[in-house]
């Protein structure tokens, strides 16, 4: 999940680990994805959105820590123009 160390991503991964989701967290900003991992006791990988190497190592390090990916919550706050999300394969 991009974007999940505050405010609405924050609140939707906590949402989704409630209802028994196993969930990674990411951020650009590694200490606050550190102090999420923390604080929610789930794995987290620290990523830039806007990095095509970042994402692909956020998917690689998230179907590794859970096996998978059933769904992809794309939160992060980008401010360039809109692009796919190329890191990511089903699988």
């Amino acid at each position: 999940m991009t974007g999940s160390t505050r405010g609405i991503g924050r609140a939707i991964a906590e949402g989704l680990i409630a209802q028994g989701a196993r969930v990674v967290i990411s951020s650009e900003d590694a200490a606050d994805t550190a102090r999420v991992v923390d604080e929610l006791s789930i794995p987290g990988i620290a990523a830039d959105a806007t990095s095509d190497n970042d994402l692909a190592e956020l998917a690689q390090q998230a179907r590794t820590a859970l096996g998978g990916i059933d769904i992809l919550v794309c939160n992060a706050g980008i401010t360039r123009a809109a692009r796919p999300l190329r890191g990511y394969r089903p699988g």
